[in-house]
């Protein structure tokens, strides 16, 4: 079952999966119905591959059914990391890369119909004076060196899209936007099991068996593929010690109000702030304020989350003060 989230109440797609209970054989086999599962076995299922998807859960289970919903370019930073880890030729690649998916996360909802309340446009704010010259100059950097329209606003002008005045200037990127995450990707999951993907539900991956061809053990059955995409992120687990020993859990929650009018977020774009626990939100498509933002360096819940988010929500809209989540 899915957690109890917004997301979950407002899925559009009552999409079911088996769970294996067979040893089956396919060309590719995938770990993970997120996202990236998801969007890897639609791609080749269209390219007539035969293909197995293993989801320990349910599909769209982990953070692409919950994530903030937003879309950005880049690689999650200001470029400047790129340039000098990659150099300039594969930074470049790299960055258009991300384009690349932003084009086909479009190109897919167009294709398939997928109704996830796809919206354009993505900015980040200058929560403090002295936040605003680096995100002016990473601006710069991804207008000079990746060639990438990006705007500059003031504080007036972001105060025009936010509808607030605390903060002290952005970028805006008119080809970012955001999404309803949990129907994006049981869209694709639709459109892949059209195109004939196995997809497989409550069916965790034990052990993976390397050779000629790659193994997978479940509890009731097995995969054996030609091919594998391991795509489980966060929830790898040990199942990669070679990969597990890297990751570190973040905590970060969203929080929904009821639908608020058209003088909160004016724009209708996803924000995120400059501060390293930053807060990021949009509006859902009934116009719900989705308000998130990291809460430490830890997966345990915290127990005055919704005081935290309330806190940070009213610092920048004072008139959502009586706004209970």
């Amino acid at each position: 079952m899915h957690t109890d989230s917004l997301y979950a109440s407002t899925r559009r797609y009552q999409l079911s999966a088996p769970q294996l209970q067979q040893d089956i054989h396919c060309d590719v086999a995938i770990i993970g119905s997120g996202m990236t599962g998801i969007s890897a076995a639609l791609e080749l299922a269209e390219c007539g591959y035969n293909v197995a998807v293993l989801e320990a859960e349910e599909l769209a289970w982990g953070a692409s059914g919950r994530s903030g919903g937003q879309i950005i370019a880049g690689a999650g930073e200001d470029g400047a990391s790129m340039l000098r880890l990659l150099g300039k030729d594969d930074a470049r690649a790299a960055f258009q890369l991300s384009l690349e998916a932003i084009e086909l996360i479009r190109e897919r909802v167009k294709k398939y119909s997928i109704d996830c309340d796809l919206k354009s446009g993505q900015m980040e704010v200058a929560a403090r004076p002295k936040h605003m010259p680096h995100l002016r100059d990473a601006a710069e950097l991804m207008q000079n060196e990746f060639g990438y329209d990006i705007q500059i606003l003031n504080a007036e002008q972001s105060a025009e899209k936010t509808g607030s005045d605390q903060y002290h200037g952005a970028v805006f990127d008119a080809n970012g936007g955001h999404l309803h995450p949990m129907n994006y990707t049981l869209g694709l999951a639709k459109a892949a099991q059209s195109h004939g993907a196995q997809l497989f539900e409550h069916s965790a991956v034990t052990h993976i068996e390397y050779g000629n061809k790659v193994k997978l053990s479940t509890a009731k059955g097995s995969v054996t593929s030609d091919f594998l995409v391991i795509a489980a992120n966060a929830y790898l687990g040990k199942l990669v010690p070679a990969i597990s020993r890297y990751m570190m859990p973040v905590g970060s929650y969203i929080c929904a109000t009821q639908p608020l009018d058209e003088s909160i977020l004016p724009a209708d774009c996803a924000v995120f702030d400059s501060r390293n626990l930053f807060s990021y939100f949009r509006k859902d498509g009934e116009g719900r304020l989705l308000w998130g933002g990291r809460t430490g360096l830890t997966d345990a819940y915290p127990k005055n989350l919704e005081a935290v988010m309330h806190k940070r929500m009213t610092a920048i809209y004072p008139q959502l003060a009586g706004v209970k989540f």
